[in-house]
């Protein structure tokens, strides 16, 4: 039997590692205790194989997108080698099973790129065919899909303008950030919670720490819900049609290259460092003012349009009022003009304070 793994990697681009224990060894013993393979896993399938495994679940036309990888995890381990995972069955049971430690084992695995990860997940069955297993790590990354997916369905997302470091100079790239407050910000919690220890055995030990693995979890939100929206909107232009207008180069002024960026593949924003640096204060001033801000508060302002003859008589004009809401039921709707000093009716208890 074989058990499929994934593994989030934030620490590049943002990829997918998918890889495979088998119940049985490859390779030889002389070949497992060689110089050149002496940490090579000793039961990870090779790439091929790998392949026609993904394929099985997944259909060949994902795994054409995909590219060969390795990657290094510290994983369990004796004496004679890494522990087998839990979901592993072995015809005989391996004779030592205590760990004696964290060592690197080199891992040959499938890569997928954002995009597709999400594809694979949320395509992947509830229960895995005969001879294979899911693997925790799988079966936790699945889990984060769905509420990737979830987040992109009530659109709990909003534009960003990310910046990263390379070779001492500032990149500023367009991007879509998932919007985490109130409930979705308590899943988080509770899905890195329930992260596998296997999920980090990619990172080094200097940076094994509780915000790192938020980071990991986070990466792969954003990561995916970015490449959704972009390809979504890869048919679309953002700005308005306008006579003359350029490509993306340095004529296009840095709020039309955001704009851009935020549909295109080329999401990285071109031009002198200072002027980035200012558009990217202006922009972030912007965007705290619309971010939600998670609160205690027991309700919260909102605005309601009315259509014409429902709350307006014979009128034929649309109405907007000035609304309280109560933030533990939507539907509880309150008008301002009720709960402001001196007003005539009384408050609701939830609108109180």
């Amino acid at each position: 039997m074989i058990v499929i793994h994934a593994i989030w990697d934030h620490l590049q681009s943002g990829e997918l590692h998918l890889w495979a224990e088998s119940s049985s060894p490859i390779g030889s013993t002389a070949q497992r205790h060689g110089k050149q393979t002496e940490r090579q896993h000793p039961f990870t399938l090779p790439y091929e194989s790998l392949k026609e495994a993904i394929s099985e679940l997944a259909g060949s036309l994902l795994v054409k997108s995909a590219s060969p990888s390795t990657i290094s995890l510290l994983l369990p381990s004796t004496a004679r080698g890494p522990l087998s995972s839990p979901e592993l069955i072995f015809e005989k049971e391996p004779a030592d099973l205590n760990a004696t430690g964290l060592r690197p084992w080199k891992i040959v695995t499938l890569a997928l790129d954002p995009d597709s990860a999400l594809d694979f997940l949320l395509a992947l069955p509830n229960y895995a065919p005969h001879g294979t297993a899911f693997g925790s790590s799988l079966r936790f990354w699945t889990e984060a899909a769905r509420f990737a997916f979830e987040l992109i369905v009530r659109q709990s997302y909003m534009p960003a303008l990310e910046e990263t470091r390379q070779g001492g100079v500032s990149i500023y790239r367009a991007a879509w950030q998932a919007v985490l407050v109130g409930e979705d910000a308590e899943r988080v919690s509770l899905l890195l919670k329930a992260m596998p220890p296997v999920c980090w055995a990619f990172l080094p030990d200097s940076e094994m720490k509780p915000s790192m693995l938020q980071n990991v979890l986070l990466s792969f939100l954003n990561c995916t819900l970015d490449a959704f929206i972009r390809e979504s909107l890869s048919s679309t232009s953002l700005l308005p049609a306008r006579p003359g207008r350029s490509t993306r180069s340095q004529k296009v002024s840095l709020p039309e290259q955001w704009l851009q960026a935020l549909s295109s593949e080329d999401a990285v924003l071109v031009a002198p460092p200072a002027e980035l640096q200012r558009f990217s204060a202006t922009l972030q001033g912007w965007l705290d003012q619309i971010r939600p801000v998670e609160t205690d508060a027991a309700f919260r302002t909102c605005f309601r349009l009315d259509a014409p003859g429902e709350d307006n008589g014979k009128s034929s004009d649309w109405r907007i009022s000035y609304q309280l809401q109560a933030n533990d039921d939507r539907s509880l709707l309150v008008p301002a003009e009720m709960v402001w000093p001196g007003g005539k009716n009384p408050r609701p208890a939830w609108a109180q304070n």
